[in-house]
């Protein structure tokens, strides 16, 4: 009988699976051609934990997919843009939260990136979410103050955990943290 429970146990726990991003979105500032675009889809390309990326020239997106089980870094997306001539105007993730979901403003590791919910929404169970990074690195300058104006957190304004909401979450102090919305 213990064999039994142990087993329907393995088997359980190897079917849960962990939040995963599954791709992102990507809106870049200054194209003005397809060279531009180009120039973005090579270096992002070139990427370890990319699979694919699809480019629309028209909206100046990229849908950037990523590999299953890949730590992910926005940070290096933003990297790779920039090392291209150009800046990102919006970038979204695509992520796929296990069941439980995670309750409005709350901290969530997601392919290796620690986020920082900072919503008055839940994030549903089990399906897959689209959460906007609003780091200053994301986003215009615009909407970094109207965002920087919305939030009372001291590690939304430096990009680096700090403070108790982080600490408590088990994100040692000083390490980098990506704010999300959903």
């Amino acid at each position: 009988m213990f064999r039994y429970i142990m087993a329907c146990f393995c088997v359980l726990v190897s079917g849960t699976s962990q939040a995963q991003i599954s791709s992102f979105r990507l809106q870049a500032s200054g194209l003005t051609c397809a060279l531009c675009a180009r120039s973005i889809h090579k270096n992002l390309e070139s990427v370890s934990w990319i699979s694919k990326v699809e480019t629309d020239l028209e909206k100046s997106e990229f849908v950037i997919h990523i590999k299953p089980e890949m730590s992910v870094d926005a940070d290096l997306i933003t990297k790779k843009v920039e090392d291209a001539g150009f800046g990102v105007a919006s970038l979204v993730v695509n992520a796929r939260i296990p069941q439980g979901g995670t309750p409005a403003d709350r901290h969530l590791t997601v392919s290796g990136m620690p986020l920082h919910i900072i919503s008055d929404k839940e994030v549903p169970a089990d399906g897959e979410i689209s959460l906007r990074l609003i780091d200053k690195a994301f986003l215009g300058p615009k909407e970094q103050k109207k965002f920087a104006r919305a939030s009372r957190h001291e590690c939304f304004l430096t990009g680096k955990a700090s403070g108790q909401c982080c600490s408590l979450a088990g994100i040692p102090e000083g390490n980098r943290i990506f704010h999300v919305i959903i």
